[in-house]
């Protein structure tokens, strides 16, 4: 559980090593900063890797969870 609360205040802060935090740290992708798990061509950010893709929106749906994308994350995370 401890392990699950860390990553969700990583998420919560934007702190996860996605690819727009490494771009925000200068640091160079010779794949580029797009999401790698949806052909939408969208720049990889937590929001997006974690409720917008939709690769990971289908893993949600299969678990049975969908996400209000109308609110933001700390409220998604409480429901």
């Amino acid at each position: 559980m401890p392990k699950i609360k860390f990553f969700a205040w990583l998420l919560l802060v934007d702190r996860l090593n996605t690819r727009d935090m490494l771009q925000r740290r200068n640091k160079h992708l010779e794949e580029g900063y797009l999401c790698a798990l949806c052909p939408d061509l969208i720049q990889e950010t937590s929001l997006h890797l974690f409720f917008e893709c939709t690769s990971s929106a289908a893993r949600w749906y299969a678990t049975g969870i969908q996400w209000n994308l109308q609110i933001n994350v700390t409220q998604m995370l409480m429901q």
